[in-house]
């Protein structure tokens, strides 16, 4: 994950915030030293046995929008990556956020998190203004490249982000057998990660995301490399737990998956295009299938 240079008062930093650890360079790291880890892991003893039952979210618990984008621009150098992107997102749905690579999607979804810089605009999560690490623990992140410990098992890895979310032993237990049952992970959590193909880090990225049963979950690509058949299986869930009120935003390049979202955000050239369901998308394009869409907006803005 990239270091970002922030100052605590810049975050409003507890001090006894577990999720990062801060360098004397200032910078913020998303992972402790090893040995923290390993202290982490050999403190508690665990075991795969049950599924956690679902907890029904009530409508007065949400927050009015789950994810606010407001008017963001973003750019690099001279390089426009983001111009005035503006929508929001409600408790309840998945969001997609297409379009072609090197469209801004990965900086977006960075912007949401408050993990990069904005030139324009403001971001929100749980009407919350981004950055502010207390909303984080509501956020379930994946990001497109695996940020693991690849000396501890699968198991040990779960752990170990359990501990830093502040799950109680018993509730961990329960939620490291329900994500790595989502993720098809079981049979293979006493394996060290370094012995992981690249699917299996992926899947487990998606289950420490999913672990603290969050609000929210900002996935990035989260089944590239994933078989067809587990992916199914990942997108069921997703609809079980979007329909437990809790909100997700994914971005993808599968076509197909993008039809399964509740709402898609179409970007190009660091643009937004169009804003909507499938179906409204179709129609504002003329076309029969998202693939239609998506090549449709690509030959606008060439």
């Amino acid at each position: 994950m990239k270091l970002v240079s922030r100052t605590e008062e810049d975050y409003n930093i507890k001090k006894e915030d577990p999720f990062l650890s801060v360098s004397p360079s200032g910078h913020f790291d998303r992972h402790p030293p090893i040995q923290d880890a390993r202290r982490w892991v050999t403190s508690i003893g665990l075991s795969v046995q049950s599924q956690p039952k679902k907890q029904i979210r009530r409508k007065r618990d949400l927050p009015m929008h789950a994810i606010e984008v407001q008017h963001v621009s973003k750019k690099f150098k001279q390089q426009r990556v983001l111009e005035d992107i503006h929508f929001t997102i409600e408790p309840g749905e998945i969001v997609g956020i297409i379009g072609p690579s090197g469209t801004g999607k990965t900086t977006l979804i960075k912007l949401m998190l408050g993990m990069e810089s904005l030139d324009t605009g403001q971001t929100k999560i749980c009407d919350k203004l981004m950055p502010n690490f207390s909303v984080l623990a509501k956020v379930g992140y994946m990001a497109q490249a695996d940020a693991l410990y690849e000396e501890l098992t699968g198991k040990e890895n779960l752990a170990f982000f359990g501990n830093l979310y502040g799950l109680k032993k018993d509730v961990l237990q329960k939620r490291l057998d329900y994500v790595a049952q989502v993720t098809n992970l079981t049979k293979d959590l006493s394996k060290r990660v370094s012995g992981y193909s690249g699917g299996m880090k992926r899947r487990l990225s998606l289950a420490i995301a999913l672990l603290h049963n969050p609000d929210i979950l900002i996935l990035d690509e989260p089944t590239v490399g994933v078989d067809p058949i587990l992916r199914q299986g990942i997108w069921h869930e997703l609809n079980e737990i979007r329909d437990q009120g809790k909100t997700i935003v994914v971005t993808t390049h599968a076509m197909d998956e993008a039809s399964r979202c509740d709402k898609l955000v179409l970007l190009n050239h660091g643009r937004l295009i169009a804003l909507g369901t499938a179906a409204e998308m179709m129609a504002q394009f003329d076309v029969h299938s998202i693939e239609e869409v998506f090549l449709a907006a690509g030959g606008e803005e060439e």
